[in-house]
């Protein structure tokens, strides 16, 4: 149930969807006038959403913030990394012509692939992924280990964890395998949702393991309101619907008891160190 309803929120916060949704109510309190303060309420809130969320700087500096919470923090001996899905486009075309389709979060992946080339004996964690709907035959965990294998990347390396449709999910899945197995281990995800990540990762039990960071797939750097440089576009709600999703899902386990705190705590990086 919870699944089901966080991803019909999600659709829902989507802001242009928000927007759209604002305006219906609006006009439907209008229509049959239905609660006037209300109505007036809404309009100032959907033009609210849209003068700031089309604003650059604005969007910007909200999703330049959320990327800077979680510092980079690798140790010199790892045992193994830990990669979080959401790097794929489950093409079949591209694998049927032994390529790789990677999207905007391809960097997460790179750099994954890099500390496993420098650190030849460790292990690789990754979840076998699949779409919430289930259409799509091509899984997270076939990309990724196809991705690995066209790189050399020996297959008695990877851990392949049964299916999550989200990160709380997965971070059950991998708590659970490193517990196990002990050792430093090596979060990648993007920058934007590794706020999310660590502090469900706080919440769980990971035994002798302990867990590092490296925030990857950056999407802005420290913006300057500059006059000249101010523009506004609603292509910038993209960058609001990012804000949106990581800041309603913190607040979405913590009071489904998910995570044992809102935030995470900055102290205890690397966790469980």
């Amino acid at each position: 149930m919870f699944l089901i309803l966080s991803k019909i929120v999600g659709y829902l916060i989507y802001p242009l969807h928000l927007i759209l949704l604002l305006i219906f109510l609006y006009l439907v309190s209008k229509k049959f006038q239905i609660f006037s303060s209300v109505s007036k309420v809404i309009l100032g809130f959907t033009i609210a959403i849209i003068f700031l969320g089309g604003s650059n700087f604005v969007t910007s500096y909200l999703l330049w913030n959320l990327e800077q919470k979680i510092p980079q923090n690798i140790p010199k001996e790892i045992n193994g990394v830990i990669l979080l899905g959401g790097s794929f486009s489950h093409l079949k075309k591209p694998l049927d012509l032994n390529q790789v389709s990677l999207n905007e979060s391809s960097e997460r992946v790179i750099e994954s692939l890099y500390l496993l080339r420098e650190h030849p004996e460790a292990k690789i964690i990754f979840c076998d992924n699949k779409n919430f709907d289930d259409s799509k035959a091509i899984t997270e965990g076939e990309q990724t280990a196809f991705f690995l294998r066209k790189f050399k990347i020996n297959q008695d390396r990877f851990l392949i964890l049964r299916s999550a449709q989200n990160t709380f999910q997965e971070t059950i899945e991998i708590a659970n395998m490193i517990s196990f197995q002990g050792g430093n281990w090596v979060l990648v995800t993007s920058a934007s949702h590794m706020s999310r990540a660590v502090t469900l990762f706080q919440s769980r039990e990971l035994g002798k393991a302990k867990l590092f960071t490296l925030p990857t797939d950056f999407t802005v750097d420290a913006p300057e309101f500059l006059l000249n440089r101010y523009t506004f576009h609603l292509i910038n709600l993209e960058k609001l619907r990012t804000v949106f999703h990581e800041y309603l899902g913190h607040f979405a386990y913590r009071l489904t008891g998910r995570t044992s705190k809102l935030w995470p705590n900055l102290n205890d990086i690397p966790i469980n160190g």
